[in-house]
Order: C-alpha cells, then structure tokens, then sequence
C-alpha cells in the first residue's frame, strides 16, 4: 500500500531521532552511574566540610552535561521547534475511498528547554537532589482538517487554536549504596510531579459536531483536577517505576546490557 507523505516524514523523523536513541541516552546514564559509585567510593567519610566541593561538582556537572545532550538532541532532530506552513495529503482509491488531509501553519516550541531549578549531591548521604522543568510548552495551529468519503460514507474534522502547557516539572530525592563488592543500588528513590497549568484555546469540531467546549475543559480544569486529586498515587508509582528502571540498569547484565546488544 502506497505511504502518504505524513506517514513517510514520521517515519523519518523517529529514524533521525534514534540517533539519541537508548544506546545515547543508555550509554550517559550508565556513565553517570559509574561516576557517582566512583567519585563517591573515593570521597573521604568525614564531614560535608571535609569533602572536596570539586569531587562534588562532578557529581552533579555529569547530569547537567546528559541534559545538555538531550536538550541539543531535540533541536537537531528537529523536535524543537517543529515547524510546519503548509501540508496536504491526498489519497484515494476510485469508488471506494478518498481522504484529503491538511495543515496550515503548525508551531510546537518549548521540548527542549529543559531548566535545572536545582540539583545537589551530598557525599556524606550519598544523596542526589534535583529539580527539572520544562517551563513552556506551545502548540499552535491556525488551521487543519480532515475530509473522507470511504464507502459513500462522508467524515470530516477540523482542528485549530493553541495549547499552552506550564510548568511540567520532575523533584525528588535519590539515595544510593556502594559497596565493594556489591558495586552501586539505588537505596530510595522518591519523585513528584508537577503541572503549574493548562491553557488551551482550540475549536474541534468532528463529523459537524463542536466538541470545543468539551475539551478547552477537559484540558483547562479536568486533567489538573486529575493529577491534582490522585497525585499521591502518581508519585509513587513514578517513584516505583523510576527504581525499577535504575535497578535494571545498574545490575549486571541488566537492561544496558541487553539493549545494547539489540541496537
């Protein structure tokens, strides 16, 4: 079956992206990891004054540098901004289907502004305190829709206006063992999520039907009502899936190993 235009610049986009891919992101992970049981396992067990604020630093500078690379790899992937004046796609298929796609001027900013509101280790705990945010997110539109006839059957849609996401933010506390023998493993991890606020101002309408109202509110009031009301829940299970994530990479033979020899 013939690949719409869409389809293919999809698809090269998540090609290009993998680029970053786990074995980037994977490799400066596991990286960090062997720098904090380094730096850490060398750091003398005294008092926080006794501890070089140098050896700290390269604690902390390995993390500012990943995020470093992976703000740089969503703008050379083209994921910030994404830019898009004008779009069509046409596909049809004589007497049974016919659909009829397009875009006008579609802005999304903000992916890769990534700001480190603060980020602290403590040799004495071997304790990692950080504050990440992506500040502003903006999607705007200023016109798009969808007509089809498939089967006699006629649809249609149309979306435009702008989104406006603020504050997504991830804190939390890492504390972590190391030992000789046993190496480096995540002693508690704690995380909280946080979403400032909302703004979306679209008009959606599909198969005639203005379904605006229903969605400004569910993006407006709904959705921070959700995270604000189970947002215990959402920390720990954050929290919880964060450990396991660290647990599997930091093991022997664990995820970095495998994924690796999957690329």
């Amino acid at each position: 079956m013939e690949k719409s235009m869409l389809d293919i610049k999809l698809s090269d986009k998540m090609t290009s992206a993998k680029k970053i891919k786990v074995k980037e992101i994977m490799k400066y992970l596991v990286f960090f990891c062997a720098v904090l049981a380094v730096g850490t396992s060398a750091l003398p067990q005294k008092t926080e004054n006794e501890v070089a604020p140098k050896q700290q630093r390269l604690i902390t500078n390995t993390i500012r540098n990943l995020i470093r690379q992976i703000s740089r790899a969503i703008k050379e992937n083209g994921l910030d901004p994404v830019v898009i004046d004008d779009f069509e796609y046409e596909y049809n298929i004589p007497f049974l289907v016919d659909v009829r796609l397009f875009i006008e001027k579609l802005r999304f900013i903000g992916a890769s502004d990534i700001v480190i509101k603060q980020l602290d280790y403590s040799a004495i705990f071997n304790r990692l305190r950080f504050d990440i945010e992506l500040p502003h997110l903006l999607l705007v539109v200023v016109d798009s829709g969808v007509t089809a006839n498939i089967f006699g059957e006629k649809y249609s849609g149309q979306f435009l206006g702008s989104v406006a996401v603020n504050g997504i933010g991830l804190s939390g506390e890492v504390r972590v063992n190391i030992g000789i023998i046993s190496g480096i493993s995540i002693r508690s991890l704690d995380v909280k999520f946080r979403l400032d606020r909302i703004k979306s101002n679209t008009v959606i309408v599909v198969l005639g039907e203005d379904w605006s109202l229903n969605v400004n509110n569910l993006l407006n009031n709904d959705i921070p009502n959700l995270l604000k009301t189970h947002e215990n829940d959402i920390n720990k299970f954050l929290s919880e899936l964060l450990k396991s994530i660290a647990d599997s990479v930091l093991k022997p033979n664990g995820l970095y190993e495998n994924m690796i020899s999957e690329v």
